[in-house]
């Protein structure tokens, strides 16, 4: 007490009473009384009660002792008009604590234990008269099912804890003040240290809300921020909260949570799976769970699903990494709200796990567990996934998409295997293979990948060869008869077609010998004479024929 806070409603809180102690405080009852512990934007600029030096409808002229008027604002309908403007009950405080209340999630409130705030003097409403006359100690007429409250004088000196009652700025009391014209009433000092009475009622100053909140529904308790339960994902495996620190928060059961988990169980090494149903859905909503010690210590807590959109469906809960101990495993419904609101939770399922290595049993469940002996040395697979087969004798589980390892094909795998050959090696380039699955699937659409060098030319030097007048001849070449290349150069940079490579047949036998063919200019060779006649006499026949035509045509 007076060391501690709590994470509440969206804000932080001083503990301020417990089991008998503090403020508002009576043993053994289950509750705690807290007091807000930041000067957060809903409590500020607040005045004990409005007022104006105008008349106007809805407010009440009030003289003080000197004769001096001030209008300060009606109580609600329903009340009983006001004495005098410092009374608490339908002050512009105390509305202001009904609204801050009514801003609170419908869980959280019925969770607040109201506190009826009884009546005290009507006349004279300040202490000059002593303080049996305030019996919770406040003017006027009372107040009842108060969820929030200002403190009174009597409740903020038994707090005695300077640190506790800082706020950053003055807040108000609900006790009227000792003197101050009979209207005034206390403010708490922004650092803690005094108390002042205080006349300007319609000050802007702070509320300060204080509560009864009943522990009877605590599950367990955790850090509000991310080393509590903040830090766990759905699915990610278990957390130690064993040692929170800090501003803790409350999880707590709540009769609108509900789970069911099925009566057949499976064990994969330390990972148990189990079907669920009838979960509650909705915003925030999980299954969850915790494992406690044999001393009801939470040690581990986990999001195990997400139930918002699946009332039913199947859990695993991951032992992996849990210290050797015995353990109770609690599985839940959760509305799992953020660190300063607090959580509620169904009615746990519970059952006995012991954590031995690697080995871990089961005790105290409703139900079977069939222990998975998954086939780790081999894959099954269709045309888009792959998964491994469960060999244990009547194994439950018959979708493939519930087995071991169930994923879709990824080809990502670089095996030189003669199955995801692509094309093998040639003299230019090394060998290309499919990149295939971890199952050993593969897609003749999936990337490639080469492996190894090029096989390299197997090349045949052919010396050059002069051609004859009967045969041809050829260049000096080299030539690869593994792909047919041919190339010009030893070290096989310059490639050449085939006939390139030869050399064609002279024609003769000498190629020194002068051919019987004239030169140019030589006319006394006789086919030469012969050619020559037969070229002019059909020129002169083309001729004649010529003249002829241009002879008719003129007749």
């Amino acid at each position: 007490m007076n060391q501690s806070k709590v994470a509440f409603a969206g804000h932080e809180w001083w503990v301020i009473g417990y089991n008998g102690e503090g403020v508002y405080s009576k043993e053994n009852d289950g509750h705690i009384t807290l007091l807000a512990a930041n000067l957060d934007d809903d409590f500020q600029n607040v005045p004990f009660r409005s007022g104006q030096d105008s008349a106007a409808d809805g407010y009440t002229k009030y003289t003080d002792v000197d004769g001096l008027e001030h209008y300060y604002a009606n109580n609600p309908g329903g009340m009983e008009a006001w004495t005098t403007p410092n009374e608490y009950a339908g002050s512009t405080l105390q509305q202001k604590m009904e609204s801050i209340a009514n801003g609170f999630s419908k869980k959280e409130q019925a969770v607040i234990s109201a506190r009826d705030l009884a009546s005290g003097a009507t006349e004279n409403n300040n202490w000059l008269y002593g303080k049996t006359d305030y019996i919770d100690g406040m003017a006027g007429q009372g107040v009842a099912n108060q969820k929030l409250w200002a403190l009174s004088e009597d409740e903020w000196s038994a707090i005695g804890n300077i640190e506790v009652l800082k706020y950053g700025t003055w807040w108000w009391l609900r006790s009227p003040s000792l003197d101050y014209y009979s209207y005034g009433t206390w403010q708490g000092h922004p650092l803690g240290d005094s108390i002042v009475d205080y006349g300007a009622l319609v000050e802007l100053d702070a509320a300060r809300p204080a509560f009864s909140l009943n522990l009877s529904s605590v599950l367990f308790t955790s850090a509000a921020d991310e080393s509590g339960k903040s830090s766990a994902t759905a699915g990610g495996g278990l957390i130690d909260i064993s040692s929170p620190a800090g501003t803790m928060k409350f999880t707590m059961l709540d009769e609108s949570q509900t789970l069911k988990l099925g009566k057949k169980a499976t064990q994969t090494g330390t990972t148990f799976s189990f079907s669920y149903s009838g979960a509650t859905t909705g915003d925030n909503q999980y299954i969850s769970c915790i494992l406690t010690d044999d001393s009801g210590a939470v040690k581990y807590y986990g999001k195990l699903t997400d139930s918002s959109s699946a009332a039913s469906g199947n859990l695993s809960v991951p032992l992996a990494g849990v210290a050797d101990g015995i353990y109770t495993l609690k599985i839940f419904s959760e509305q799992a709200n953020g660190d300063l609101y607090t959580d509620f939770c169904s009615e746990p399922v519970t059952m006995k796990v012991d954590v031995s290595g690697k080995d871990v049993t089961v005790s105290g469940f409703d139900g079977e567990i069939h222990k998975h002996n998954w086939n780790e040395n081999a894959w099954n697979s269709n045309n888009t996934h792959h998964w491994h087969e469960c060999t244990a004798e009547d194994c439950p589980v018959t979708d493939n998409r519930e087995k071991d390892g169930y994923a879709e094909h990824t080809y990502d795998q670089t095996v030189a295997a003669n199955e995801y050959l692509k094309s093998a090696a040639d003299c230019d380039s090394p060998a290309v293979y499919y990149q295939s699955c971890v199952c050993g699937a593969f897609s003749e659409t999936a990337d490639t990948f080469t492996k190894g060098i090029a096989a390299g030319h197997k090349i045949s030097h052919v010396e050059a060869k002069t051609p004859t007048a009967n045969e041809s001849g050829n260049i000096e070449y080299w030539y690869c008869g593994e792909c047919g290349k041919y190339f010009s150069d030893e070290a096989l940079t310059k490639e050449i077609k085939q006939a390139d490579t030869i050399l064609a047949a002279t024609g003769t036998t000498d190629p020194d010998k002068e051919t019987d063919i004239p030169q140019t200019g030589d006319s006394s060779h006789p086919l030469v004479w012969i050619l020559l006649a037969f070229v002019s006499g059909g020129a002169v026949l083309t001729l004649s024929i010529r003249n002829r035509k241009k002879k008719e045509s003129a007749k």
